[in-house]
């Protein structure tokens, strides 16, 4: 374990033995690692290791109805089959399964069996779903209590991030053209457009926004890029 204030590192001796596609890569607020185990009724056990603090150590359960586990910062994200061909997404709390808040999509909106999770910042999840016409559909999910604040994405998208301070995403056809999206935590106004140059017209797009600046690259190798956004 590295952390980048004291560039002290330390061997994790707890994890040990865990195989390692079982390790949840990240790790939330609290500088805890963590990783799943599973149970012989089906379930899960949730397991984070608080490596700076002891006292952060706890072991939490999903019921075995909780499909496809999607983990960001300190949450988790499951969907449940309802039994009909569809299904909802759930916030595994490791209490009671039914204080386990219901991700409330907007009107018409729906999940397939694997829940899109793109990150997350203190109590706030970055999810995708589908919309009632089909198309992708994009929102801030409150984890505690599973409300769903739609994102105003137009046009393709990719490269979803959430940060302290902004929410952002890349795309080439949305509204202001091609560029990255910059958004305030709250989700609300209209989003910041800043113009990439890239190379190529259809080539993957990995940006992320760091102080007043975006660092992006294209594809899976090449040249690591710079473009300021203050002022744009």
């Amino acid at each position: 374990w590295t952390n980048s204030y004291n560039t002290q590192t330390r061997v994790v001796t707890e994890l040990a033995g865990v195989p390692e596609e079982l390790l949840v890569g990240g790790h939330d607020e609290h500088n805890r690692a963590i990783y799943t185990e599973k149970r012989a009724d089906g379930g899960t056990d949730i397991v984070r290791i608080g490596i700076e603090d002891p006292a952060f150590t706890n072991r939490s359960t999903v019921p075995a109805r909780y499909l496809n586990l999607r983990f960001a910062g300190g949450w988790t994200v499951a969907t449940v089959d309802k039994g009909d061909g569809t299904y909802e997404m759930r916030v595994p709390r490791g209490g009671d399964p039914s204080a386990d808040p219901l991700v409330r999509l907007p009107a018409g909106a729906t999940t397939g069996a694997e829940p899109v999770v793109f990150g997350a910042q203190g109590s706030e999840v970055l999810i995708g779903y589908r919309l009632a016409d089909g198309s992708p559909g994009y929102g801030i999910l409150t984890a505690y209590d599973g409300r769903v604040k739609p994102l105003p994405v137009t046009g393709d998208a990719s490269s979803f991030r959430i940060t302290q301070m902004n929410i952002s995403w890349f795309s080439r056809n949305g509204d202001g053209g091609q560029g990255v999206r910059i958004l305030p935590r709250s989700g609300t106004g209209t989003p910041k457009v800043v113009p990439l140059d890239t190379g190529s017209p259809d080539s993957e797009v990995a940006a992320f926004v760091v102080q007043d600046g975006i660092v992006w690259h294209e594809g899976l190798g090449g040249p690591l890029r710079l473009t300021p956004h203050t002022g744009v």
